[in-house]
Parts: structure tokens; sequence; C-alpha cells
């Protein structure tokens, strides 16, 4: 038994859209200028937040940002019922998908399987929440 024939057969994504109509992501003005302005405006790095306490340090190089800051991955996941009874496992869905658009997380791994019992999918995600952090290296940027 093929895969096609157990799970049934998924389009991709460039059968559905049709080359150029691809969704495009609408970064907005805050991405727009450099490093040194995504960090000091937007309090971003690369799109991913900056934790609160590393936020307007005084750092005028883009290469000391880019050497200051270390990328922290805190790995998480959720088990749900996803069903019309279940309003909230819906909205907490959401949620990880709206914190994975705006850059605050990143999707690992999505299981879902149906549940006779409940007549719901259960959904397993794992998922990384995602900040810069600075450096303890760097910590005297801090103190000035």
């Amino acid at each position: 038994m093929t895969e096609h024939e157990t799970y049934g057969a998924f389009g991709s994504a460039a059968d559905t859209l049709g080359g150029d109509a691809a969704p495009v992501r609408d970064e907005g003005p805050a991405y727009a200028e450099s490093p040194l302005w995504d960090y000091h405006k937007a309090g971003r790095i690369n799109g991913v937040p900056v934790v609160d306490a590393d936020r307007g340090l005084k750092i005028d190089d883009e290469t000391l940002l880019a050497a200051a800051f270390v990328l922290d991955r805190k790995p998480e996941s959720l088990l749900l019922h996803m069903s019309p009874d279940r309003p909230e496992n819906n909205e907490q869905y959401v949620r990880i998908l709206d914190m994975a658009a705006r850059g605050e997380a990143e999707i690992v791994d999505e299981l879902r399987q149906w549940c006779p019992e409940t007549a719901s999918f259960v959904l397993w995600l794992r998922y990384n929440t995602l900040s810069y952090r600075l450096h303890p290296r760097f910590s005297y940027i801090r103190e000035e």
C-alpha cells in the first residue's frame, strides 16, 4: 500500500497557488531600514523579538549586534482535541499559528489523528518559542 492510498493524495503549494500567486509575507515598515533600526525601533532581530531586558541597549554597529545576541529556543508542546465543542482549543491553536506568523515561534511538528470516541481530531503540536537574548559575554553592554 502506498502513502497516497493510506492517507490520500495531497497537492503541493505550487499546484494550488500556481507560480507567481504564492503568498507574500508583508514585513511592513519595521523591517525596511536595517538590522540596527529593526532592533532599536521594533525590538526585533531578523523578525524575532528580543527579550524585554535586552531591548534598547546602546549598540551602534551591525557586527556587534550580530555577535552579541543569541537565539533562544524553548521547546514546548500541546495536545489538543480539535472540535467545534471545544472552542478554547481552537483559539489556542490559532494563538500558536499567530505566534509563528509574527516570528515568535516555529512549529517543529504537527501530528493529527481522528478520535472516534470524542468525534474530534487529536492534535499534537510541537513548537519552539523564539527570542533573542544578550550573550553573557556581552553583559558589559547592559551596564553601560
